[in-house]
């Protein structure tokens, strides 16, 4: 945990003091701007360009299952079944900055997990990085999330970022 906030702060502190690109993050405009690049503009300081948005999805069968998303305008939008759920509140652009930096340091954009046939029972929790038409998705079994402690962390940022304390 101590390096992962040591990490946090060299890339917020070394992104921050190089001050703003000189082009906007976008979704729609730039085919270009890939996930990673956006995530690490945000990181540097650019605005959260519309039509970006982190999802976190989480499935139980048959017993539970969450969503939770972050939008760009931070809006959050949930959906749960069996599951408790926070009084969602705005996102402000430091807790994205912080959500894009914990993405960025994890490579949250990369899958991990190799496929294979669920057993009984056995969910999966999904992040999906959405860019207009590009996203990103990677997965891991509901069973080794603390094990992996990649999606977990991000799960509980975004608990942390888009509910009322």
């Amino acid at each position: 945990m101590l390096k992962l906030r040591w990490l946090l702060g060299v890339l917020l502190t070394g992104a921050l003091s190089q001050g703003t690109a000189a082009a906007v993050l976008s979704c729609t405009a730039d085919p270009s701007s890939s996930v990673e690049r956006v995530l690490r503009g945000v990181v540097g300081g650019e605005p959260v360009p519309a039509g970006f948005s982190v999802t976190y999805t989480e499935s139980q069968p048959p017993h539970a299952s969450l969503s939770l998303s972050i939008h760009a305008d931070g809006t959050v939008a949930q959906q749960a079944v069996g599951e408790p759920v926070g009084q969602p509140r705005a996102v402000t652009p430091w807790e994205w900055r912080k959500l894009a930096a914990l993405i960025v340091v994890r490579k949250l954009w990369q899958q991990q997990t190799p496929e294979r046939a669920p057993g009984n029972d056995e969910g999966r929790a999904t992040l999906t990085l959405r860019c207009g038409d590009q996203s990103s998705e990677v997965w891991e079994w509901q069973g080794d999330l603390v094990k992996n402690r990649r999606l977990i962390q991000v799960r509980e940022a975004m608990k942390k970022a888009a509910w009322t304390p």
